[in-house]
């Protein structure tokens, strides 16, 4: 980024909100699940609700979000810090929390610790992908949303 400016293009620029080891392990080369070494944050989207509606909804959830990213598209990226110990406490927590969003249209796919998110300043095409919301002191402790898990 030092060097060469930010990366963009059409499809934008994306990032691991989880550190990866240094060797992928996926198909054709890539990075897989297997292959996350801390499990520290999730990724909300929700491609079904309009942009403004889908700001409202992520400002007012009572959990740690860390980030919210603007896609360059038709979502925001909400990084919600988790910080499990592990791959089972991280898709178990993660999967709770994604299933009592989905009456609100957030993706259910975004499941995966090694799933990607926007960065922040990147063009996507003719829009910028920007970091709308930042909060460095996001606790790892997810409130239980809805009642007991």
């Amino acid at each position: 980024v030092r060097d060469h400016g930010v990366p963009s293009g059409s499809v934008g620029c994306l990032f691991r909100p989880n550190p990866v080891s240094g060797t992928p392990t996926g198909p054709k080369g890539g990075y897989a699940d297997a292959d996350v070494v801390a499990y520290r944050f999730a990724l909300l989207e929700s491609d079904i609700l309009p942009p403004d509606l889908q700001l409202s909804v992520l400002a007012r959830l009572p959990l740690p979000v860390a980030a919210i990213i603007f896609s360059g598209g038709k979502s925001y990226h909400a990084l919600v810090r988790v910080d499990a110990p592990d791959a089972v406490a991280y898709r178990k927590e993660v999967g709770r929390m994604l299933a009592l969003l989905r009456p609100l249209g957030f993706d259910q796919s975004n499941c995966n610790p090694s799933r990607m998110s926007r960065l922040p300043g990147s063009m996507r095409g003719a829009q910028q992908q920007r970091l709308i919301y930042l909060n460095p002191d996001a606790s790892g402790e997810v409130p239980i949303l809805g009642g007991q898990s």
